[in-house]
């Protein structure tokens, strides 16, 4: 059995010296710890690309409110008969940004016995809210936005030329209601 294992050993041996004399394998090798060490530091020079080229998703509320009105006027003027629509929206609060935060909370009680007498019991929980940040490529840090939360609408008015007909004023509150997940008592149709 041990000379099975020598003579293993000894196949292992002479296949690797002559791996190590082989020119290509040599080249074969760096190539691949060249590009190991490629692939250890390429994810950091992706991250700091991409965050850097990262478009801004945030838009400001006015700017959310104009492209409810342009995309809710330009659907209105599609329905046959409608005409051209005036379209305004009414939000009942501004965009929210939830932030990844860490929560801690300590629960302390303490009770009193005397003899004879009744206990008494004393707690408090404390929460402590610690917001997690991130450094950005300029080592600025800032707190880590898990999501974004669109405006409620709390509203619409449209004005539009057929709004007086019933057929017309049903078919574009359907489509507001549609669009906007809203109920039919937060939409105004006139002409």
């Amino acid at each position: 059995m041990t000379s099975k294992r020598y003579e293993s050993q000894e196949s292992i041996a002479k296949f690797t010296d002559k791996l190590v004399k082989n020119k290509g394998f040599k080249r074969f090798a760096m190539g691949v710890g060249i590009s190991g060490i490629l692939l250890i530091f390429l994810p950091g020079f992706l991250k700091t690309n991409s965050l850097s080229k990262s478009p801004q998703s945030h838009h400001t509320t006015e700017q959310y409110v104009q492209h409810m009105q342009n995309n809710l006027g330009f659907l209105v003027s599609k329905i046959e008969g409608a005409g051209e629509a005036q379209v305004l929206v009414t939000l009942e609060n501004g965009s929210e940004i939830i932030y990844a935060k860490e929560e801690k909370k300590n629960k302390e009680s303490l009770e009193d016995k005397a003899k004879g007498e009744s206990s008494k019991t004393k707690r408090s929980d404390d929460l402590e809210v610690k917001y997690i940040t991130v450094k950005d490529s300029d080592g600025t840090e800032k707190a880590l936005a898990t999501k974004e939360l669109e405006p409620k609408v709390k509203g619409v008015v449209v004005v539009c030329s057929g709004g007086n007909r019933k057929e017309i004023r049903n078919k574009v509150i359907e489509v507001i209601k549609t669009a906007l997940d809203i109920s039919e008592n937060h939409i105004c149709v006139t002409n």
